[in-house]
C-alpha cells in the first residue's frame, strides 16, 4: 500500500476482499483520500470503522458484491469473457437494475467482468491474506 501512496494516484476504483481492518492495509488509502470506490463483499469491520464513515459522508462509493461473484467477475476478467449469470443476487436489493433471466426454472442475473483492473492489482495481494482469494486474483492478472 505504501507503494500506491508514493504514486500519489487519487480517484481510485478498489476491488478488494474487504474494507480493510488495520493501519496497515487499504485504510492507509482510505485515510489519505485516494479511494473514490470499492468494490468489495465485506466494507464493514470491528477494528477498522474508516470505510463505514467516509461511505456515509458520501466521500466512497461502495459496489458490494457476494465473495464468490466477486472472484468470479476478477476471474472472467482475466479469462477474456464477457461475463456470466449467477442466481446469488437475484431478488436482492443488489441484483435489483441488473439484467436478469430464467434459465433452468430460477432466475439469474447477468455479472460483468472487472476488467478495467489495473495488471499491478493481481501483483498487490498482501502476505497474509486468505490464500483462496489471493491466489485467484494472482492466477488471474499473472497471466
Amino acid at each position: 500500500m505504501e507503494a500506491v501512496l508514493d504514486t500519489r494516484a487519487r480517484d481510485l476504483v478498489v476491488v478488494a476482499n474487504n474494507a480493510g481492518s488495520s493501519d496497515d492495509d487499504l485504510a492507509l488509502l482510505l485515510r489519505e483520500h485516494r479511494v473514490a470506490k470499492l468494490i468489495c463483499s465485506f466494507p464493514r469491520s470491528k477494528t477498522n470503522t474508516l470505510f463505514a464513515e467516509l461511505h456515509r459522508a458520501g466521500k466512497v462509493a461502495l459496489e458490494l458484491v457476494p465473495q464468490g461473484t466477486l472472484i468470479e467477475r476478477i476471474r472472467c476478467a482475466g479469462a477474456g469473457l464477457g461475463g456470466f449469470y449467477t442466481p446469488t443476487s437475484a431478488g436482492t436489493h443488489i441484483g435489483a437494475d441488473k439484467e436478469s433471466r430464467i434459465l433452468g426454472g430460477r432466475e439469474h442475473v447477468l455479472e460483468l467482468p472487472l476488467g478495467v483492473i489495473s495488471r499491478c492489482c493481481g501483483l498487490c495481494a498482501r502476505t497474509g491474506t486468505a490464500t483462496s482469494f489471493t491466489t485467484r486474483v494472482r492466477a488471474t492478472f499473472n497471466r
